[in-house]
């Protein structure tokens, strides 16, 4: 595990646990009930996005990324 996948974990559980708090507070003292409702779908989606990006993160092949970023001197290249 590279030290940037560790801090894109933390920060993602960071942003998640303090949006949760500020729905659930949302949830308990100034919702309705249809509010509720649509705050947990808010909730559920956010994990699976969340969860989503982590997998897709751990997918991507990142030498061959950055090596797509390399320039070449223009001496090594015909014309």
């Amino acid at each position: 595990m590279t030290i940037g996948f560790a801090l894109l974990i933390l920060f993602l559980l960071g942003y998640a646990a303090l949006s949760s708090a500020v729905v659930w507070h949302l949830n308990v003292y100034s919702f309705s009930r249809k509010a509720n409702i649509a705050s947990a779908v808010f909730i559920i989606a956010a994990v699976f996005l969340g969860a989503l990006s982590v997998f897709s993160y751990l997918q991507i092949d990142w030498a061959s990324a950055f090596k797509a970023f390399e320039f070449t001197s223009p001496s090594n290249t015909l014309i």
